[in-house]
C-alpha cells in the first residue's frame, strides 16, 4: 500500500477519526478564488416549512433577504410573503455563490420519497429543492438523481437511504453541505471545476481530486466496511489510519475499521450482444444478452429511462450467466447496461448503454420457418430421395420479438437442430421443425419426408445363357449417346486363346430406372471365361456374362463398361463395370483381360 503525504495539494492535512460506520458522507469544498465569477443556477421547488416567509427563503436562496421580491415575482399568487404555508410549493433559484448546502431533485424513477423536515415523508417530485436534514429513499428498482448548484450528479440505486447534513442515525457535529447515505450505493460524477468532493461510507473517508472530472461508485455491502470504485479522476482513501491512492480504473475494500486493500483493477465494461442498439421490439420487450467477461464472478443489469441510468426502470445483481429474460416492459424508449462483477465484490466499469424501444402492439405471430433439403436428390414414384452431400437447410426468423429457442422432431422424436439436418440413418425418415418466440409464439413447419440412401448400388454377374441375351438389353435399353448397335452392346470373346477383339468402342453405357443389365457375350465354340486368378466360369455357345445392378432404395441411374489401357497380361487392357445410383453412391468391379481368358480384380 503507498502512502499519500499529508502535504499533498489536494488530499486532506490530517487523518480524520471517529468516522461513521454506518453512512456515506459527501460535503462540498469551497471553490478556489480562480474560479468563474459567473454563477451556474437551479430553479426548482422548495416545500414550505412551518414558520417560513418569503424573507427566510430568499435569505437561503439568494443570500439577503432583501431579495425578497424576486422570489415574489416568481411566485404571483402568492399574495402575502409574510404568509405562506407550510406544504405549499414556491419557486426558488439558486446562485452558485448561496447554495453549496442544497441539492436539486433531477430524477425521479418509480418509487421514490422525500422527507422535508419536519414534514412527514411524502412522494418525491422533481426539480424539488433539498435542504439540510432533508432526505430521499429509493425502493426496490427504483432511482434518483441530485444535482448540485456546482454541477456535481449523485445517482442514487434502489433501496438506498440519503440525507443532505445531519439525519438519518448520525448524531455528530457535520457541516450543512455534507450528504449522508445511510443505506445503499451512490455514483458520483463531478467536473473539473466543481473542486474536490469527500464522501464517507462504512467508516472510511473518500476524497477526490479537484485537479480533474471524477466518476466513482461508492458502496457499503451488507457485511459493513466500504467498496470504492474509481472510474475516472483520482482519489484518497482513508481509514484505520492509513490512507491509499486510488486512481482511475482501480478499487478498493475497506473493512470496518481497517486500513485500505491496495488497489485492484477493475474489470473492463462488458460488451452488449443482443438487443441491438435502436432496435424495436412488441410489447414486454426483448431478452438480453452479452459477451462474458473473463474473471467475472457476476454481472449486475440495468434496464433505465436514460443512458446514465438516473431514471431506473430495472435491476438485476448477481446473475452468473451473460444473459437473462426480458423485463416485462411497457411501451417506450429504454436504455440497458450490464457491469461485470469480480470475486472480490468491487464493480468494473459499465458497458457503453444501448437503446431499444418497446412498442404498444403485443406480438401475436409464431416464427417464420424456412426448411429445405438440398444437395444430391432423386424423386420417383412420389418418394425423394436423398444421397451424400444432402443437407437440411434451415432458417428460423422473428423481427418483432426474436427467437428464443429452435429445434427438431425427427422421425417422432424431439432433438437438436443440427442433428436433424445431416448424417440421418439410412430409410425414410421425416422431420419438422419447431420455433418459439420470446413473446412465447410457438410455429412448425411442415414435414419434410425423405429416403437417405448413402449406399452404392450392388453389382451381381455371373454366367448366364444366351436366351437372356435380349431380356437383358433389348430394344428397351437405349444408348447415352443416342447410337444403338444392333439393339443390345456385344463384347466378342475369344475361346481360342487369341487376343482380346473390342468392338469399335471402349465405353458403353446403359440408364434403367431400377436395375440395368448387360450381357457379354462369347463368341464362337464356348470356352471358359476367368473371373478370378485360377477361377473360371464356364461359358458354352450362345452364353457369356451377364451383369446385373441393383440399388433397393434411390436405384441404378446408369450402368459402364469400359476397356481401359494400362493393365496386366497380354494387350495391357482391363474390363471396368461400373454402376451408379440417383443420388450419385458409386461401385465398380474390374477384370484383367488376358490372352485366352479373363482374371477379375
Amino acid at each position: 500500500m503507498r502512502a499519500v503525504e499529508s502535504g499533498s495539494s489536494w488530499m486532506p492535512g490530517t487523518l480524520r477519526a471517529g468516522l461513521c460506520t454506518a453512512s456515506l458522507l459527501l460535503f462540498h469544498v469551497p471553490f478556489a478564488a480562480s474560479q468563474p465569477a459567473t454563477p451556474a443556477l437551479l430553479d426548482g421547488w422548495h416545500v414550505v416549512r412551518p414558520g417560513e416567509t418569503l424573507w427566510d427563503l430568499a435569505e437561503r436562496y439568494l443570500g439577503s433577504e432583501e431579495a425578497w421580491p424576486k422570489l415574489h415575482a416568481l411566485n404571483p399568487d402568492v399574495a402575502n410573503p409574510h404568509q405562506i404555508k407550510p406544504g405549499q410549493r414556491v419557486r426558488v433559484q439558486v446562485f452558485l455563490e448561496h447554495g453549496a448546502d442544497v441539492a436539486q431533485v433531477a430524477t425521479v424513477s418509480r418509487r421514490v420519497e422525500e422527507q422535508l423536515r419536519p414534514l412527514p415523508w411524502l412522494p418525491s417530485s422533481e426539480r424539488d429543492m433539498l435542504n439540510p436534514r432533508d432526505g430521499v429513499r429509493t425502493y426496490e428498482s427504483s432511482s434518483s438523481e441530485l444535482v448540485f448548484p456546482d454541477a456535481t450528479r449523485l445517482t442514487i440505486s434502489e433501496d438506498s437511504l440519503v440525507f443532505l447534513g445531519q439525519g438519518g442515525t448520525v448524531r455528530r457535529e457535520v457541516r450543512r453541505d455534507e450528504i449522508e447515505i445511510v443505506v445503499g450505493q451512490a455514483d458520483l460524477t463531478s467536473r473539473t471545476e466543481s473542486g474536490s468532493r469527500d464522501v464517507v461510507v462504512g467508516g472510511s473517508r473518500v476524497t477526490t481530486s479537484p485537479r480533474a472530472a471524477n466518476e466513482a461508485r461508492l458502496r457499503r455491502p451488507d457485511a459493513g466496511g466500504a467498496q470504492v470504485m474509481v472510474y475516472a479522476g483520482e482519489t484518497v482513501v482513508e481509514s484505520g489510519g492509513a490512507a491509499q491512492e486510488v486512481a482511475a480504473g482501480t478499487g478498493t475494500r475497506v473493512a470496518e475499521g481497517e486500513p485500505p486493500s491496495p488497489p485492484e483493477k477493475l474489470l473492463p465494461a462488458v460488451e452488449l450482444a443482443a438487443p441491438a442498439d435502436g432496435s424495436e421490439w412488441p410489447r414486454g420487450g426483448p431478452a438480453f444478452a452479452w459477451s462474458p467477461v473473463a474473471g467475472a464472478a457476476g454481472y449486475v443489469f440495468e434496464v433505465c429511462h436514460d443512458p446514465r441510468c438516473g431514471r431506473l426502470v430495472r435491476r438485476r445483481t448477481g446473475l452468473e450467466s451473460v444473459e437473462t429474460a426480458g423485463a416485462d416492459l411497457d411501451a417506450g424508449t429504454y436504455h440497458w447496461r450490464v457491469t461485470a462483477v469480480s470475486p472480490s465484490g468491487l464493480d468494473g466499469y459499465p458497458s457503453a448503454s444501448a437503446s431499444f424501444t418497446v412498442l404498444a402492439a403485443a406480438d401475436e405471430d409464431p416464427p417464420e420457418i424456412r426448411a429445405e433439403l438440398t444437395g444430391p436428390r432423386h424423386e420417383r414414384d412420389g418418394t425423394l430421395y436423398l444421397g451424400p452431400g444432402a443437407r437440411l437447410e434451415v432458417e428460423v426468423t422473428d423481427v418483432p420479438s426474436g427467437v428464443e429457442r429452435a429445434w427438431a422432431v425427427l422421425d417422432g422424436a424431439d432433438v437438436a437442430l443440427e442433428k436433424a439436418q445431416e448424417g440421418w440413418t439410412p430409410g425414410a425418415h421425416e422431420v419438422v421443425i419447431h420455433a418459439r418466440d420470446r413473446a412465447g409464439n410457438e410455429g412448425r413447419s411442415a414435414a419434410l419426408a425423405f429416403t437417405y440412401d448413402p449406399l452404392p448400388p450392388e453389382i451381381h454377374w455371373g454366367a448366364e445363357s444366351g436366351g437372356l441375351y435380349h431380356t437383358f438389353a433389348g430394344e428397351a435399353a437405349p444408348w447415352t449417346d443416342g447410337e444403338r448397335r444392333g439393339g443390345a452392346p456385344e463384347l466378342v470373346w475369344s475361346t481360342d486363346r487369341a487376343a482380346w477383339q473390342a468392338t469399335e468402342r471402349r465405353e458403353w453405357t446403359l440408364r434403367r430406372s431400377v436395375a440395368p443389365r448387360f450381357f457379354l457375350r462369347a463368341d464362337g465354340r464356348g470356352g471358359r471365361v476367368w473371373v478370378l486368378p485360377n477361377v473360371s466360369l464356364p461359358v458354352k455357345r450362345r452364353h457369356g456374362i451377364g451383369v446385373l445392378a441393383s440399388d433397393a432404395l434411390a436405384g441404378t441411374d446408369t450402368l459402364v463398361f469400359r476397356i481401359v489401357d494400362g493393365g496386366e497380361g497380354a494387350g495391357g487392357r482391363r474390363l471396368v463395370v461400373e454402376a451408379t445410383d440417383h443420388v450419385g453412391n458409386r461401385s465398380s468391379v474390374s477384370w484383367l483381360l488376358r490372352r485366352g481368358g479373363a482374371a477379375r480384380r
